[in-house]
């Protein structure tokens, strides 16, 4: 019934803000996309009704449209602090005039709304660590892509709600060189990154894990299926983060979701597993390391420093699917014991090959909706 329920699912979308931060000698500026529909949520304290297209947006009226981007300033405001030495750096916060962005969406109505942030600010006198503070505990988590002028590519650092995170290290003006290193990327933050994709903000995933779990609800054949699958979309993830080959999201997002449909589908005419499973498994963890790399290309790998952010990532989603199989087990462990177990595969099969080829159906709407 809950999933019956869900009307879309944004499989590749991890809910954080980006900020691409370039410390310069005189002043810093950082570059943000905020995604329009979760800062409505977020102002509206909960969700909304708005199906994450662009057609609330544009049929707003230009007193709420204008209403809606103070809220938008507000939520960026209250919330991004930068401090050099412990001292809060004064910025100012440019947004584009949101009747003319309201005209240039409306010809793309199924595409999400991103409004286009600039952050640009100071310092304060003297010197000291380049910190950041992200004063949000309960919504999304924050990152930053930092680039020293003069010293060349982007760092990724990851702060979490309500945590403050040293970026740099800036000696005072008369010292010369402004800012001296910036903190490396963290292991643990592309980690969190991999397991969020999973838990809680991947739905499409757990449901392809689920279709698994239901065929052969058993440690020892779904570890192995689970780590095909891994070892599967790493490959096609490295390949695409690396540039050796690209395969556009209108095509990889509603084969995903057409693979969730057939596993699930298979389940209502398999009864056991069969040999052949494995492989099918493996043939669509490449399918779905496509999806993924989607999220690292969001997340602005450096240049360079590719084998961290591949590392930690592909722990995390295994680490995300493993902890789903536990959460199976943990939910059906009576009725495993039971007859009844069956009809409740049956069942839970058919509503997830349902919604998978209702996603297939919406994805390709979305991306090839709107195409001219």
């Amino acid at each position: 019934m809950l999933l019956l329920a869900v009307p879309s699912a944004w499989g590749h979308f991890i809910e954080q803000v980006y900020v691409r931060l370039a410390l310069e000698e005189e002043r810093w500026v950082g570059k943000v996309e905020l995604d329009a529909l979760m800062v409505l949520e977020i102002a509206a304290g909960g969700e909304v009704e708005e199906d994450g297209t662009n057609e609330w947006f544009a049929e707003l009226s230009e007193v709420k449209a204008r209403e809606f981007f103070e809220k938008t300033e507000r939520y960026l405001g209250d919330r991004f602090v930068l401090m050099v030495g412990g001292e809060v750096c004064d910025y100012t916060i440019g947004l584009p005039d949101p009747v003319i962005m309201q005209g240039d969406v409306k010809g793309s109505p199924l595409e999400g709304t991103l409004i286009p942030v600039t952050l640009a600010g100071t310092y304060p006198g003297g010197g000291g660590a380049v910190e950041v503070m992200w004063k949000d505990e309960e919504g999304p988590y924050l990152v930053v892509g930092v680039r020293v002028e003069g010293k060349g590519g982007t760092q990724n650092v990851f702060v979490d709600g309500g945590a403050t995170v040293k970026l740099a290290e800036r000696s005072a003006p008369e010292g010369g060189e402004v800012v001296t290193e910036a903190e490396p990327p963290s292991l643990w933050g592309w980690v969190k990154a991999g397991f969020e994709h999973i838990l809680p903000k991947g739905l499409d995933h757990i449901l392809f894990v689920l279709g698994l779990f239901l065929l052969a609800p058993k440690w020892k054949p779904l570890l192995a299926q689970s780590a095909a699958f891994t070892v599967a979309h790493s490959i096609t993830l490295a390949l695409v983060v690396t540039g050796v080959f690209s395969v556009s999201e209108k095509i990889v997002e509603p084969l995903i979701a057409l693979s969730i449909a057939y596993v699930a589908v298979e389940n209502l005419f398999v009864k056991e597993l069969k040999p052949w499973r494995l492989a099918l498994v493996f043939a669509l963890g490449l399918l779905h390391g496509m999806g993924f790399a989607g999220v690292m290309q969001e997340l602005d790998v450096p240049e360079g420093q590719i084998l961290q952010p591949l590392l930690g990532f592909n722990v995390g989603v295994e680490l995300g699917q493993v902890v789903v199989l536990g959460l199976a087990f943990l939910a059906t462990c009576w009725f495993l014991r039971k007859k009844i177990w069956g009809r409740v595969r049956l069942v839970a099969s058919g509503l997830i090959a349902v919604t998978g080829l209702y996603w297939t159906v919406e994805r390709v709407v979305r991306e090839w909706g709107s195409c001219q």
